[in-house]
């Protein structure tokens, strides 16, 4: 119930799962790519399971009770060790903020492309990579015909109900109230129809029709069904190719790496390597519809004039040439966006777009981070502040003596928690300004209790053991073992003697 009533911590759990190589995920759940997420990736996670992957092999052969209480004692170990060094933590984290600022400022301004100009094209690459990609049916070329027929008789009606209020207006016999509504029905009427007209062009466009074209004949056609499958295929395999090539950008243009990245740079070609197969055999699949449809026109069962698509070769499918025939839409009437989006849009296609969106989302990040940390170092001094008042005010009004020596240890950790957070956040000097509880004598005794050498010698009694280096071990173990034989001899007698003084 505690996890549940949170749901900062529900959302930041999803986004660590969910953020997969997939590209929707990678775009509505990566956390670099949301907002308020800081530059957080679930490394206290992934640092938690490095601390306690040693107690594998001894859990496994535990009873209950004692891989609990083991888990437990290396929980509040690793929970302890955290809280020593969480200064050194925050203190690195900014040296990782500052470099990463640095570095994307940098590239920023090497695209040169306005930071409002690449919002927006974010916004459209979220948009037009999480729309639903079309789907294969028997059915589809019907589908897509009933769907043109009935957009051509909203258009009609359309037009008809635009020619009656044209009417009503220019009719000087006309009341003066009929008038009003149907100028102010109008506007609306106008709008809906060119919306009509523009939506009807473009299905027509699809299915490779014009005005002139009886659409009922087309209903059954097999060839429109293959076509309307084909285009579905090619649209799924453009985007698989797309989403091949963004997940290996990041592989591609990395240079020095850090041992985490590495292996998520090697989870993610074996990925990419895994969906390969996959990619081909959709290619394959688009190539034997094409084939099919070059047969229904050698046949005559396809509209007139039409020109089937050229196959794909797959041995070339992970190039990526603009000249491919991936790229071309020859036969399939592809062009249903508008004029406007007929070429690829520069999230996709400029260099320095993309570079830009990688690092204006990278700096808006680092933002986010700046703020988090800020807010650690308040909550630790106001934790420190709360819990040394209770120290003292614990010591002050507490006799016994056992508890006056566990309450000055806690004193000490206290005082020694200070110094190390203190010395790995030197560079935040104001923090430090004024006084968080201890007095400068407990400080000054710390800091020398923590970085002075401390070694405690135990005099022992002169025992001399140089003689064992000349000493035979074969006959000092012969030695040991008659003396313990002997010993267990005379424990023998020992214990009959007394059996029998007993019986007497």
């Amino acid at each position: 119930m505690g996890f549940a009533r949170r749901p900062h911590r529900q959302s930041y759990l999803r986004h660590l799962c969910f953020s997969c190589v997939w590209p929707p995920c990678q775009l509505i759940y990566h956390p670099r790519k949301c907002e308020r997420f800081g530059l957080s990736d679930g490394e206290g996670a992934e640092r938690l399971w490095h601390s306690i992957q040693h107690l594998i092999a001894y859990t496994r052969i535990a009873g209950y009770h004692l891989r609990l209480y083991t888990l437990d004692a290396q929980f509040h170990f690793g929970n302890t060790e955290s809280f020593l060094n969480i200064g050194k933590w925050i203190a690195r984290k900014y040296r990782l903020l500052e470099s990463k600022r640095t570095e994307n400022k940098k590239e920023l301004a090497e695209s040169g492309v306005a930071v409002d100009h690449l919002r927006e094209q974010w916004k459209d690459q979220v948009e037009k990579q999480t729309r639903p990609l079309p789907s294969q049916s028997k059915n589809k070329g019907k589908q897509a015909v009933q769907e043109c027929m009935r957009l051509r008789k909203s258009k009609k009606t359309l037009e008809k109900r635009l020619k009656y209020l044209q009417d009503i207006i220019s009719d000087p016999d006309t009341a003066n109230y009929d008038v009003a509504t149907a100028e102010i029905e109008l506007p609306d009427i106008l709008d809906r129809l060119e919306k009509t007209a523009l939506n009807v062009k473009k299905k027509e466009r699809a299915l490779g029709a014009n005005e002139r074209t009886q659409l009922h004949h087309w209903v059954k056609s097999q060839y429109i069904n293959k076509c309307m499958n084909a285009r579905a295929i090619l649209t799924r395999l453009r985007e698989r190719l797309r989403s091949r090539k963004f997940e290996l950008d990041r592989v591609e243009r990395s240079c020095r790496k850090q041992r985490n990245e590495q292996r998520l740079h090697e989870h993610t070609e074996d990925s990419v390597r895994r969906r390969d197969p996959g990619i081909q055999q959709l290619a394959q699949k688009y190539n034997r519809i094409v084939k099919e449809m070059k047969d229904l026109i050698i046949v005559r069962k396809a509209p007139r004039n039409v020109v089937a698509p050229k196959p794909i070769d797959v041995s070339k499918l992970f190039n990526l040439d603009a000249d491919d025939e991936l790229w071309q839409d020859i036969g399939l009437n592809y062009d249903e966006a508008d004029d406007e989006d007929a070429m690829p849009p520069p999230w996709l296609s400029d260099e320095n777009v993309r570079k830009g969106i990688r690092a204006m989302l990278e700096l808006d990040r680092c933002e986010e981070e700046e703020e988090r940390l800020a807010f650690e170092r308040k909550a630790m001094r106001s934790w420190f502040e709360e819990e040394w008042s209770i120290a003292v005010s614990a010591i002050s009004t507490n006799d016994d003596p056992g508890f006056q020596h566990q309450l000055h240890l806690h004193h000490k950790y206290l005082c020694r928690l200070y110094v190390l957070w203190q010395d790995a956040l030197k560079q935040f000097a104001k923090d430090w300004e004024q006084s968080w509880g201890p007095s400068e004598m407990d400080i000054e005794e710390a800091r020398a209790l923590e970085y002075s050498t401390s070694v405690e010698y135990v005099e022992e009694g002169g025992c001399d053991v140089s003689f064992e280096r000349d000493v035979d071990a074969v006959l000092t173990e012969q030695l040991e073992t008659f003396a313990l034989a002997e010993e267990y001899r005379q424990a023998r007698e020992d214990f009959i003697t007394t059996d029998d003084f007993d019986v007497d």
